[in-house]
């Protein structure tokens, strides 16, 4: 992987975008596949993201109503965690196959459809620099990058934990709320 990929001043954001889309019209539709061999972390990951948003429901008095997956491969977590939680949840995939700047943007319309005490969380690889992923095209921010793309929103960070239990063979990957 190379270690910084600036996508913001290359002219091939299209092929980009294009380069993702044709790794995973190409990888299988399991688990497994989404995962990259690493379905066996799964009951791990849905436990630690539903303690975490239990913690913001019960702290920051969140409702029920919808939710919002942005990091819908198949639907794992859709599946295991978010419908149990919520009345209507929308599906799709994003954060890492998006550059700052449309994160960015991205971020600022999600914020614009808030409910009142509504939160936004981003629960996803993290790298100590940035790194690219040439067979996904695919962007793994560094913490702090994360947490640049999110001020560069207008978004304040109101809880975040580092996911235990994963395998230390994988990228380190936090959950972040924001609103």
């Amino acid at each position: 992987m190379e270690k910084h990929v600036e996508l913001e001043h290359v002219d091939t954001k299209h092929k980009f975008y294009q380069d993702a889309l044709s790794y995973w019209s190409n990888v299988p539709p399991t688990v497994d596949g989404m995962l990259g061999g690493f379905s066996y972390i799964t009951t791990t990951d849905v436990n630690g993201s539903s303690k975490f948003l239990k913690t913001l429901m019960n702290s920051e008095k969140i409702g029920r109503c919808r939710a919002l997956d942005c990091g819908a491969g198949i639907g794992r977590v859709t599946k295991n965690l978010l419908l149990p939680l919520f009345d209507t949840v929308d599906m799709l995939e994003v954060v890492g196959h998006l550059t700052d700047k449309h994160l960015a943007e991205f971020l600022k319309r999600c914020q614009m459809h808030l409910n009142e005490n509504g939160i936004i969380c981003i629960k996803d690889n993290v790298a100590n620099t940035r790194s690219f992923d040439h067979d996904d095209s695919s962007m793994i921010r560094s913490l702090d990058e994360m947490k640049s793309v999110i001020a560069a929103a207008g978004l304040t960070i109101i809880q975040e934990q580092l996911q235990s239990g994963f395998p230390p063979t994988i990228y380190d990957v936090p959950m972040i709320a924001f609103r």
